[in-house]
Order: structure tokens, then sequence, then C-alpha cells
């Protein structure tokens, strides 16, 4: 299984919109970037929930094998908590997929501090 992950360090998501995180599936994922969108239309994690949405259609359309999108959160001000605080997103979002089959993860991320929880995530999933 393939999960789309889009990655806000500073939860813009969760502080500008009062959505709670994780947020998983495409309609919960579209709902929640319109929902930012008409708070903050110019926040830069927009085009990560967009582009999330594009590549789980597009691997959809490609039938393959099972995909699935999700947004994870960290908390804005401190790198470490922010990093913990994906880490127990991630692990909410792999809790709450029905598979028996290996998750790997797409990363998608806004700008190189985000990146900073690649570590993170690969132990707990492959990254493709």
């Amino acid at each position: 299984m393939l999960l789309v992950l889009c990655v806000d360090l500073d939860d813009d998501v969760g502080r500008k919109t009062g959505s709670s995180t994780p947020v998983v599936g495409v309609d919960a994922v579209r709902e929640a970037a319109v929902d930012l969108a008409t708070v903050d239309p110019e926040d830069s994690d927009l085009n990560v929930m967009f582009q999330g949405i594009s590549t789980y259609n597009d691997l959809r359309e490609e039938g393959d094998e099972a995909v699935e999108v999700a947004v994870v959160t960290g908390t804005e001000g401190s790198d470490i908590k922010a990093n913990r605080e994906i880490g127990d997103e991630i692990d909410t979002v792999l809790a709450s997929l029905q598979t028996g089959e290996e998750v790997r993860a797409i990363i998608i991320t806004d700008g190189a501090q985000d990146e900073s929880v690649v570590p993170i995530i690969r132990s707990r999933m492959p990254i493709d």
C-alpha cells in the first residue's frame, strides 16, 4: 500500500482552521484544504495538500496497488516537539489503515524544514 503523506510541520492546518489532525482520506484532505484556503489562501501548505490529492488520484488511476492520502502536522515553535507530534500522528494514521500489506510512503512537503521529518517517517515505513 502507498500512503501519500502530506507534511505540515508547524500545524497551519490545525491552528488556522481548528481541524483535528491527522487528516486521513481524500475527501477529508480536500475539505481541510478548502478550509485552509478560506482562512489563508496564500498558505504554502495548500499546495502540499492539493499536490497530495493529485498524486493520490494519479496513483489510483494506475491501479497497481492500494493508495491512501493523509495530512500529518507538528506544532508551531519547537522543531523537537513538532517532530514528536509528527511521529505520533503517523502512528495514528498507520493504526487506522486496514491493510495486511506493507505501507510505503510518498512524502509531500513545502520546503526543506518540513523534510527534517524524513528520518521519523523512515523509522516507521519505507519511503518511495
